[in-house]
């Protein structure tokens, strides 16, 4: 009898979890944020990306991370951000809004000031996206501005922050 309860239970949650779930796909079309929520709550990994060296240039810390957000690998992108900026832009769900990020290009850093660090540069990089959704920005080329920074020059460099241009 316990068994009987026990299977029919879980058969009525897996009737409850299939009806959620296709009320959620239903949905999508009509909130396109619900599956942009749905991947920073579910970081789904498309690869892991190596966090470049301790002694790692700018350039190389910038690349890295743009590799680690075109593969939604969050660990590598926590590793090589500020606290700061993993405050200000989540610590999950980094690349959830781009179906592609690819022909990642970045350029020469020049000195920079960022707030609550002794040591900051900025690092221009350009990369070609292509979105989940339709977004306020059309698909095609994107160009930040990296700021990374460190306190020391034995500490790594991390992104403390990016703007457009």
């Amino acid at each position: 009898m316990t068994v009987g309860r026990a299977s029919g239970s879980w058969a009525g949650a897996a009737i409850v979890l299939a009806v959620a779930f296709g009320a959620g796909l239903a949905l999508q079309p009509l909130l396109p944020g619900l599956r942009v929520s749905l991947c920073e709550l579910v970081a789904v990994r498309r690869a892991a990306v190596p966090v470049p060296p301790q002694n790692a240039t700018p350039q190389e810390t910038v690349t890295a991370y743009l590799r680690a957000v075109a593969a939604r690998d969050d660990d590598a992108i926590q590793e090589m951000s500020t606290p700061s900026f993993l405050r200000a832009h989540g610590a999950r769900g980094h690349g959830c809004e781009y179906q592609s990020l690819t022909r990642i290009r970045v350029g020469e850093p020049h000195p920079d000031t960022v707030p609550g660090f002794r040591l900051g540069a900025g690092v221009p990089a350009e990369c070609w996206v292509i979105q989940v959704d339709t977004g306020p920005e059309p698909d095609g080329p994107r160009a930040y501005t990296f700021l990374v920074a460190r306190d020391t020059p034995a500490e790594r460099w991390r992104v403390a922050d990016f703007s457009h241009g």
